[in-house]
């Protein structure tokens, strides 16, 4: 099972007008071609011009947009009532990821995934409004794996516990996994 990952969406001001002017949940904005598999999340964080997120949506990579494009679907878009400055919630985390994140947020893209934890972490901290939107992966996650048959769900197990034996792992994260799989498996 893959981990869920971050994007971040930097928008002109036109675009930006654009996107706030829309009163549906949904918006496509051309990126950059980026790998990533459309089975696996991607948080959005919709940026505006000083670098603020707005908006945070959860996005699908799309389809073709142009030479060196693909579209970026975002939907169930979250307004945050309190918008937070990306480079202050990168200036929070751990220098080992500080600068990754800082380019990230000045060129946009994907995330690397330490950086996103490491950032997540720190956002909801301050901005706990998201907190509903995070846990639909979750439960999206979950209903996936109900779904898998016994020895998929064997198999998933064995690779979360090699995980947490694995040292380069967060013990915290690596232990919500497997409480979650050992009750998804009963």
């Amino acid at each position: 099972m893959s981990h869920v990952a971050g994007y971040f969406v930097l928008l002109t001001e036109d675009r930006y007008y654009s996107f706030v002017s829309r009163s549906s949940e949904k918006f496509g904005q051309p990126v950059p071609e980026f790998p990533h598999s459309r089975n696996i999340p991607l948080v959005c964080f919709i940026l505006d011009k000083k670098g603020t997120i707005t908006h945070v949506g959860l996005g699908k990579r799309g389809v073709v947009a142009g030479t060196d494009l693909r579209r970026l679907n975002v939907d169930d878009i979250v307004h945050l009532e309190n918008p937070v400055s990306a480079r202050e919630i990168a200036n929070a985390t751990p220098g080992t990821v500080r600068h990754h994140l800082i380019n990230k947020i000045e060129r946009g893209g994907l995330i690397p995934e330490k950086s996103f934890e490491e950032f997540l972490s720190v956002l909801l901290e301050r901005a706990s409004e998201l907190t509903p939107m995070l846990e639909k992966f979750a439960r999206d996650r979950r209903l996936r794996i109900e779904q898998l048959p016994e020895r998929a769900k064997k198999s998933l197990l064995q690779s979360i516990l090699q995980e947490l034996i694995n040292p380069k792992y967060k013990v915290g994260t690596i232990l919500r996994q497997k409480d979650q799989v050992l009750f998804w498996m009963e």
